[in-house]
Formats: structure tokens, sequence, C-alpha cells
């Protein structure tokens, strides 16, 4: 079974990559991305907790270095969840966007793993949530404690409190609303109570994305995973698109050679639009998860053929709203909500599961870049009290 899904790839790469019918993508911007869930991939010193040393210290299965080698998985980018200061484990509402989580490590262990990661000519990006703070994030309690303690029927001045307006607030209940205590005031969390949108409008809101974004770029990173890239503005596609446009046009004046992929939880006609943006990548998620046409492939319901033209079909759509567009048709590495991902033979429950790194990479044939590997989903090995999170390797 793996032999017949395996050539269906490959044929289906190879009937894929001809050339000439899109733009050709930057060659630095092609190539295969591990994704890592830092808080279960490798615990270094025994607290039940991954790390950065963890991750560090495992970086030879990643890739060693050595592009001879046939015993690593040979990834030239590693793909972070966040690593910021979060209450949460998965630290997608951030405290502080300038610090390591003390649960991962400090800022000099984050400099060591990524000087180890250029050593190794591994590339890596941070995934950088833009469209909410934590609750618990200074700015926000500034602002609660502010709105607060208003004289009732005052209303918020700036000048008063500068954070006031870094969120949306309303003294009305709206949809995607919560409640700001009994103060009488609202503030719009789409996501949850915990996660606080930002008001992306705010001058001084953007001065401060633009100031992170420096920030690490300036450690030397190599770019961001924007998060849920169509929630920026809520059912307001363009304007979201006209907000990703302007974070790539801060990032690319400051670091050109930077590599910037959002996820955008969409359908593909609506996603490719964000292309206009300028981002070198999106997520490619009608070739995502159990229904997409990657599992179809593997479960024998599509053919190599038409699995070949929807990759030359998505690459010319795509072309044709970014010219540098590197599209990324994945399983489902590109959802980091998606736990277990990997596509099964639709009948026992099995997993399909490649065993040669060497062979399964035939298919990066294909145009675009390939992301792969979530470090959370299983716990495959325990050594000595230190979990190693399993990974199911794939390429498209």
């Amino acid at each position: 079974m793996k032999k017949k899904w395996l050539s269906a790839f490959c044929a289906a790469a190879l009937l894929a990559g001809v050339p000439g019918s899109a733009a050709a993508a930057p060659e630095d911007h092609c190539g295969t991305c591990y994704e890592v869930f830092v808080y279960s991939f490798y615990d270094s010193d025994g607290d039940g907790i991954g790390d950065l040393n963890g991750l560090t210290e495992k970086l030879d299965y990643i890739n060693d270095g050595n592009p001879e080698s046939e015993t690593d998985l040979g990834c030239d980018m590693i793909w972070t969840m966040p690593v910021f200061a979060s209450p949460t484990y998965h630290k997608y509402d951030v405290t502080d966007y300038k610090s390591i989580d003390p649960q991962y490590g400090t800022m000099e262990d984050f400099d060591a793993f990524l000087a180890a990661c250029h050593e190794r000519g591994i590339r890596v990006i941070l995934d950088l949530p833009l469209n909410h703070t934590s609750s618990e994030h200074p700015w926000f309690r500034k602002a609660a404690d502010y709105l607060c303690g208003l004289p009732e029927g005052a209303e918020p001045s700036v000048k008063d409190c500068r954070y006031a307006a870094y969120y949306n607030f309303s003294r009305e209940a709206q949809n995607g609303y919560a409640a700001l205590s009994d103060s009488g005031w609202y503030y719009e969390a789409r996501f949850w109570e915990g996660m606080p949108d930002l008001n992306l409008d705010s001058p001084q809101v953007r001065s401060q994305i633009a100031s992170i974004a420096e920030f690490w770029l300036d450690k030397g990173v190599d770019g961001f995973r924007l998060d849920a890239v169509t929630s920026f503005y809520t059912d307001q596609q363009q304007a979201s698109i006209d907000f990703l446009s302007w974070f790539n046009d801060v990032v690319k004046k400051h670091k050109p050679e930077a590599y910037l992929v959002g996820e955008a939880w969409a359908n593909q006609q609506t996603y490719a639009e964000y292309y206009t943006s300028g981002i070198d990548s999106l997520f490619d998620f009608d070739f995502a998860g159990q229904e997409g046409l990657i599992a179809r492939v593997v479960r024998g319901n599509l053919g190599a053929d038409k699995f070949a033209l929807r990759l030359q079909e998505a690459q010319e759509l795509y072309a044709s709203k970014g010219q540098q567009a590197v599209d990324i048709a994945t399983t489902a590495a590109g959802n980091a909500d998606d736990a277990s991902c990997f596509p099964s033979d639709g009948k026992s429950g099995r997993r399909y599961q490649g065993g040669d790194p060497a062979g399964l990479c035939g298919a990066r044939k294909a145009p675009g870049a390939s992301f792969l590997c979530h470090g959370y989903p299983d716990y495959e090995e325990n050594r000595g009290g230190r979990r190693l999170g399993k990974c199911r390797f794939f390429c498209r």
C-alpha cells in the first residue's frame, strides 16, 4: 500500500512540476518545514514540559547539518508554535511578545537554539498571533482597570489611558463580545474571553506590532507564521487583506528575505485573495485533512493525473493573485489546532506513516513548500521521564 500511494504522489509531483504554468517562486522559500509544539517535543530538565533546550538537543533528528545524511528528516526550516510568555499551554494568548515563556526556558536558550539551527542551515519562523493578546497582557489589564474605574456615564480618553484604544470596547453587548466584569463595558473577544481582540486600526497598536516583528527579525529569526489572518477584521475580508499587506511591507522593508506564511481558514477562492497582500505563502486547506486531496490520493480515491491537475490549477490561481506566491498544499500541518491529522485508510482507522524520508520527499518535485509534522499528537517515547513527540512524516 505504501508503494502504491507513494508512486501516485511522485507521479503527480512530476506531472505538476512542469515549468511555465505559474510564476517561479523564490528558491529559498521552497523547502521542507518542520512544525514544533515545544511544550511536548522534548523535555530536557525532567519537569514534564518540553523546552527549547530539548528542541536544540534533538535538532539532529530534524536536520543534522550533513546534506549526505540519511538518518535525519532533512528539513531546512522549523516553525515553532508560540514561544512567548503566556498563561496557557498552547501560548496563543500572549502576555509579552518580546520574551520567552519561562516553561520553555530563557532568551539565552532561544538564542542558542537559533544559532544551532543556522549552523545546520535551518531557518526558523515563529508563530505570531496578532489578532488578539491574553486578557492578562499588561495592555489589556491597564485598559480594563481604567474603564472599570470610570465614573458612571464618563467617556474614556486616550489621554488618560492610551491602552483603552488598543482593544475594541463597547457599552453595548454584541455578538463576539465578553463582559468586562460588572463594569457595564464589553470587549471584543471572538475566540474566547481570555483572548481580547486588538484594535488593528490603532496607529499605536500597529507601531507596537512593527516593533515586535523588528525585535525578532533583529535577533535573526527568518520570518513568521501568522495565525488566523481571516480574523484580523471580523467579516471584513478586504480590511484583513489590507492589514496583512501592511504587515508584509513592514517585515520586508526591515528584512527583505524574511518569509511569511498565513493561516486562512476559508475556501480556496477566498484564501487565494489573500495573496494580493504580497504574503509569500498560505496554507492550501483544500489539500488538507481527512477529506482533502492528499488524503484522497492516499486512499486511492483520486488519481495521480487529477491530483496533478489540481496542483497546477492551484499554482495558476495563486500566481494570478501574487506573482511570487509559494503554495503549501499540506495535509494539515498548517493548522495548529488539528492534533491528529495524518490521512487514514478510511476503514481500519490506521494512519499511513512514511518510514523513508528520502523516498517520500520525491513528492517535493511539485512546486511550492512542504510543511510537515506536529510534535504533539502522540507521546511515542518516554525515555527516563523525558517525552519525545512522535512525528508522522509526510511530504506534499
